[in-house]
C-alpha cells in the first residue's frame, strides 16, 4: 500500500528489453524518493480449448513459473533502487488491465515501453501503448527505443 501522499506510479512490463528499458527511464529522469511504483503484469493466456486437461495443466505451470520469475526480477530491481512498490498481475486485453488497474490504484501517471510493432502487426494485432494513450484518465509516458541499436542510447 502506497503511503499517504506518496505518487503512485504504474509501471506495464512485461518479459521484454523494451520494459526493462521503460523501468530505466523511469529511475533516471521521472522517479521521485517518495513514489510508490505499481508494477502491472498481463500474462499471456492462448485459447486451448481443444487441449487436454494435462496440456492445459502445464501451460498453466509455465505461465505461472514466468510470472513468478518476472515478480522476482521486478521487486528485486524496487529493492535495488530503494524505492517502494508492487508487483500485480491482471487478466484480459493488456491495455484494457493497464487502465483498469491505472484507475484501481489511483495513479498518477502510467509508464509503458513499446513492442515496436511495423504497421502491418499493429494494425492487425493492435498497440497497447496507443489504447492507453486514448483510454487512460491520467498521463500516460510511453518509450520507445530502437533495441536493435544499443549504441545509440549510451
Amino acid at each position: 500500500m502506497a503511503a499517504a501522499g506518496a505518487r503512485v506510479v504504474l509501471i506495464a512490463v512485461d518479459d521484454s528489453e523494451p520494459s526493462e528499458l521503460a523501468f530505466q527511464f523511469y529511475v533516471d529522469n521521472v522517479c521521485k524518493p517518495d513514489d510508490f511504483v505499481v508494477f502491472i503484469h498481463t500474462p499471456e493466456y492462448h485459447e486451448f480449448s481443444m487441449a487436454s486437461q494435462s496440456v492445459l495443466e502445464q501451460v498453466m505451470k509455465e505461465v505461472d513459473s514466468k510470472v513468478k520469475r518476472l515478480s522476482e526480477k521486478y521487486k528485486d530491481k524496487l529493492e535495488k533502487t530503494d524505492l517502494a512498490g508492487k508487483f500485480k498481475t491482471g487478466v484480459g486485453k493488456p491495455g484494457e488491465v493497464i487502465v483498469k488497474a491505472a484507475k484501481e490504484e489511483k495513479a498518477a501517471l502510467v509508464i509503458t515501453g513499446t513492442r515496436g510493432l511495423g504497421k502491418i502487426k499493429r494494425a492487425f494485432l493492435g498497440s497497447v501503448s496507443d489504447f492507453v494513450v486514448h483510454h487512460s484518465m491520467v498521463p500516460v509516458l510511453v518509450c520507445r527505443f530502437d533495441t536493435k541499436d544499443k549504441d545509440k542510447r549510451n
